[in-house]
């Protein structure tokens, strides 16, 4: 028998990942230097479906190890809130690349691949996509509306 998984709270129309996934919650040692802020910082911000992919995700994985759920949130949380610096270092989506779209941009968590976006000093998370699955039907019909 499995225990169910504790996700945390949410306060008032927050998503229960909103706080944790924010980039305002994280400390950053080169931040404090003053002289990098400007050059590498970048605010993470989630999409409302890709915080319901990463839910999806954590709950199925869940459902036979709440232990594991937890480990694979932490780290897709950690490798998507690494993106308030250099988020170029995603590479462009190859899907995408292949129809002429250049501004979506990926980080590998094997299996899932988080899918985003950079404008200005924002990078916005869009999707967490199983690579399993049919990925350029499931990015082409969301991201191309």
């Amino acid at each position: 028998m499995s225990m169910p998984l504790k996700l945390p709270a949410a306060s008032h129309g927050e998503s229960p990942y909103g706080r944790i996934l924010s980039s305002d919650s994280l400390t950053n040692p080169a931040a404090s230097c003053g002289e990098c802020v400007s050059l590498c910082m970048f605010k993470v911000h989630w999409a409302r479906i890709a915080e319901e992919d990463l839910t999806n995700i954590i709950l199925y994985i869940a459902e036979d190890s709440p232990t594991n759920a937890r480990v694979i949130f932490n780290k897709i949380k950690a490798k998507a809130s690494s993106l308030t610096q250099f988020p170029e270092r995603g590479r462009i989506v190859p899907e995408l690349q292949e129809q002429g779209l250049f501004l979506y941009r990926e980080l590998i968590v094997v299996p899932w691949r988080i899918i985003f976006r950079i404008s200005e000093k924002k990078v916005y998370i869009l999707s967490v996509i199983d690579s399993r699955q049919n990925v350029e039907d499931i990015l082409l019909k969301r991201l191309t509306k």
